[in-house]
């Protein structure tokens, strides 16, 4: 083993570790933005539906005032 082997050897397993740092962090990267994509159109879907709850329940509050009303003139609801 000489001092030039050594040399070349050392600096091998630097450059080595570098790449394996490099694609590590490369892949890291990939999934914290997947996740990140992936949380995004969670809550957007979450947004539409408290949306459709509301107008949900909004429709439903309009159907029973009708009811009422129907109830109290005695009007037949199948006509």
């Amino acid at each position: 083993m000489t001092a030039a082997g050594r040399l070349v050897a050392f600096g091998l397993m630097i450059g080595g570790i570098a790449l394996l740092g490099t694609v590590t962090a490369t892949l890291a990267s990939w999934l914290v933005e997947a996740v990140a994509a992936e949380k995004e159109q969670t809550e957007d879907l979450q947004v539409t539906v408290r949306r459709l709850e509301g107008k949900i329940d909004r429709l439903t509050a309009e159907s029973e005032r009708g009811l009422a009303q129907a109830d109290r003139a005695q009007i037949p609801l199948d006509t």
